[in-house]
């Protein structure tokens, strides 16, 4: 009775630790199902991965790229004009100024100026269509006489005003005609048409010219050297510095010489239109011709640094449905790489991005991936020693 009694014991025993480990057991299995996603990586609890593409690529970069092909582009001929343009405002389209020895019939007329730092030069002008006597025009400003002289019929009179005399804001004239003098029973009139204030004025639109030129995807894909070349012509007396800007960006300013040739950073070009703008300063005027964007286009060895991998039918359902983080890591060799900047072009995608700490990782790239046969360049301006390239799909 106590044999049968002890091996009833153990027999319990056995029993309840069994019931133990499945309970332990299935709380793990619980807690695994329960975490968030969001910390399953941080306790290296994870779903299935793909590795779809593991290689060592190696060099990539300047000792790799052999040049493809060199386009150029032929740009308008323009002038920048920055002297200043005439700009005419009408005071009034005809009158009779005259001066007797007892009687006087003048003109009196004003006129705005908004900015007088923008005026060159300032004149009054009109036509001469009718004169009696031999006296002089005389042009009061401001309470100024500045200009007196004789005109002659059926000509255009023309009355310089010293800009020192302007004023921003209203500025008031007169226009008479000089006394006889002591012949009292003559008198001196001119019968004037098209009375005009002309403005000089600087910074007009013909100061800052533009250039255009179109340009596809494939044009600006692999860009390596752009170059901007141009003959550029002097035609106002003094030289005058000139800007050159490529797509809004500033890429010269200085006094052109006459063979403009310089090298436009390749990151400025768009694919779609292209403005090249000159802008001169003032006084200058100048005439660019036979202008030229010069574009080299480069590749890499589709052998050595261009891959080719395949995403699976199944794979690719669990891509659409959210349920899969696609990520492309790569490493480098520090030590045997001029740069640490890298272009990874993946389909058609175009991702620039610099090593830190001799590693780059790329994720949420799901949206650049297609069904079936992919494909993923990497390209450098100069040399990047590359170890490996990983492209993971985590589930």
């Amino acid at each position: 009775m106590r044999f049968r009694g002890r091996r009833g014991s153990e027999s319990s025993g056995s029993v309840a630790g069994l019931v133990i480990l499945l309970t332990v057991l299935a709380m793990i299995i619980f807690y695994v199902l329960a975490v968030p996603e969001s910390q399953r990586e941080y306790l290296n609890i994870t779903g299935p991965q793909h590795i779809i593409l593991d290689v060592s690529p190696g060099l990539v970069g300047a000792g790799e790229v052999d040049v493809e092909k060199e386009a150029e582009y032929n740009l308008a001929t323009v002038i920048a004009d920055n002297s200043p343009q005439p700009f005419k405002k009408l005071i009034r389209d005809q009158v009779l100024i005259k001066k007797g020895a007892f009687s006087e019939d003048l003109l009196s007329a004003s006129f705005e100026i908004a900015d007088k730092s923008l005026l060159g030069w300032v004149i009054i002008e009109g036509n001469v269509i009718g004169k009696t006597g031999s006296g002089d025009i005389i042009l009061i400003l401001n309470g100024k006489e500045v200009y007196s002289a004789p005109a002659n019929l059926n000509s255009k009179a023309s009355m310089q005003v010293p800009t020192g005399v302007l004023a921003e804001g209203i500025n008031n004239l007169s226009i008479k005609v000089s006394s006889p003098g002591w012949s009292f029973w003559s008198t001196n009139s001119y019968q004037l048409s098209d009375i005009n204030v002309v403005f000089g004025q600087y910074d007009s639109a013909t100061a800052k010219v533009s250039q255009l030129v179109s340009l596809t995807e494939e044009e600006v894909t692999g860009v390596g050297r752009v170059q901007l070349t141009a003959y550029v012509s002097q035609l106002s007396d003094h030289p005058a510095n000139i800007k050159v800007y490529v797509n809004g960006e500033s890429v010269f300013e200085g006094v052109s010489p006459s063979s403009f040739n310089m090298d436009i950073p390749a990151n400025l070009l768009n694919i779609g239109s292209n403005t090249i703008e000159w802008e001169v300063d003032r006084d200058g005027i100048y005439k660019i011709t036979f202008g030229k964007i010069i574009i080299s286009t480069t590749r890499l060895p589709a052998e050595a640094k261009k891959f080719d991998f395949s995403i699976s039918s199944s794979l690719w359902r669990k891509i659409q449905a959210g349920r899969v983080d696609c990520e492309i890591f790569l490493k480098q060799d520090a030590s045997r790489s001029s740069r640490n900047d890298i272009t990874v072009r993946l389909n058609t995608n175009i991702i620039k991005s610099t090593f830190t700490s001799e590693k780059i990782l790329l994720e949420d790239v799901c949206d650049n991936l297609d069904e079936g046969v992919n494909s993923i360049s990497l390209s450098a301006s100069e040399d990047v020693y590359v170890t490996k390239l990983k492209i993971t799909l985590k589930e």
